[in-house]
């Protein structure tokens, strides 16, 4: 799974798990500001998670990562990352919400059933 925003992108990958099943882990970068306001590119990665739900949550527990545009999501995760995100969606705040009622055609596009393998 992988979306991106102004600034920085994020992808969420899955590695196949000792004794089956896979665990999950994000990584990316953002831009941001130094002390002399010059720009540089700040990566990030998480540890394993055991569900695509709980790396979600733990790389934006706020839920803004709904409003970020949605590049590619595997399709054997389609149903569960639109569950997720109508699932967060509804818990932000109002103006974030406009944001969302404005992106999400494209999580519903990029989460349609059909298969882009």
């Amino acid at each position: 799974m992988s979306f991106g925003c102004e600034g920085g992108g994020t992808t969420i990958s899955r590695t196949a798990a000792v004794g089956g099943g896979y665990t999950f882990h994000f990584h990316g970068s953002s831009m941001s500001l130094d002390d002399d306001d010059n720009e540089e590119w700040v990566e990030f990665s998480s540890p394993p998670f055991s569900t695509l739900a709980e790396a979600i949550g733990a790389m934006s527990r706020s839920g803004q990562w709904v409003i970020m545009y949605p590049l590619f999501v595997h399709p054997d995760y389609h149903a569960e990352v639109l569950r997720l995100a109508v699932e967060s969606a509804q818990r932000l705040k109002p103006d974030l919400a406009k944001l969302w009622r404005a992106r999400r055609a494209d999580w519903e596009r990029v989460c349609s059933s059909h298969d882009d393998r």
